[in-house]
């Protein structure tokens, strides 16, 4: 099985300008958007409170990693993507940030107290492969902690009909293609089970980031839009992106809506040896 699912692959493709434009202003508005439920679940878990180094796997232009130092300035934080342009980004805006192109399954580096992987594991298609790797950059100890966005437990009302389809429909071609994200929201003990490495499920965050409207010119008309254009520029599949952008538009617009927006933190420990 291929680790990276190649529809996605060509999702997240900053090669061209307009998708590295696209791609840091979607990641500034996600960060913005969600970033103190975020921090609330953090707080919450004890591994993450008394580890020390973080890896960041797919870092992107570093505006998450650069939020959590704010809060977090004691822990020494490293981040790594595949993609050169947004590497490029991040290490000239966080210069205090460690911040490298690799690809993580290649990745060697002295072993950190914390690996996360944050909304990337939906383009990932071999549990095991990732599991593996993430026991050679992490202590014995130490804490793996998946982030994932669950549509299924969001509530949008009014719902942009057009827009969920096209995100049903990009998840639906991820999934085809091996992609690991619904597997992980519905099972990812068996997840664990089935990749035969020593690892386990030690506990499940959800937090939920409760929005009113009207969206216009907001964090999330930006988040929204931006997957329209990424969605459409990569081709994984056929939709009317038109029509799509003009339904955000008006939902963007009316006066009384209202979102929650659910993510789930997944935390995985090592089984050490008896």
């Amino acid at each position: 099985m291929n680790v990276e699912v190649a529809a996605n692959k060509r999702f997240l493709d900053t090669s061209a300008t307009q998708s590295a434009r696209d791609w840091d202003e979607l990641l500034v508005s996600q960060v913005d958007l969600s970033i103190a439920n975020e921090l609330g679940m953090l707080l919450s878990l004890d591994n993450w409170n008394q580890g020390e180094g973080v890896i960041d796997a797919g870092c992107g232009n570093g505006y998450y990693l650069a939020a959590l130092r704010a809060f977090f300035p004691d822990k020494r934080f490293f981040g790594l993507d595949v993609s050169p342009e947004l590497i490029a980004t991040a290490s000239q805006r966080y210069p205090e940030i460690e911040f490298k192109q690799a690809d993580f399954f290649a990745l060697q580096t002295e072993p950190a107290d914390v690996l996360m992987m944050r909304f990337l594991v939906q383009h990932l298609g071999d549990f095991r492969s990732i599991l593996r790797q993430a026991s050679r950059v992490i202590r014995q100890d130490g804490t793996l902690i998946i982030v994932e966005a669950d549509l299924a437990r969001s509530l949008v009302r009014p719902l942009p009909a057009a827009f969920y389809e096209m995100l049903e429909t990009y998840e639906a071609v991820s999934t085809k293609d091996g992609g690991l994200k619904a597997r992980l929201l519905r099972d990812p003990e068996g997840l664990v089970a089935d990749s035969g490495e020593p690892w386990r499920l030690a506990e499940i965050r959800e937090g939920a980031t409760a929005m009113v409207g009207p969206f216009a010119g907001g964090n999330l008309e930006t988040v929204f839009g931006k997957w329209v254009g990424l969605a459409e520029r990569s081709a994984m599949f056929a939709f009317d992106f038109d029509a799509v952008r003009t339904e955000l538009r008006e939902w963007a617009d009316l006066p009384v809506s209202l979102v929650n927006l659910v993510t789930r933190m997944f935390v995985f420990e090592q089984i050490r040896p008896t």
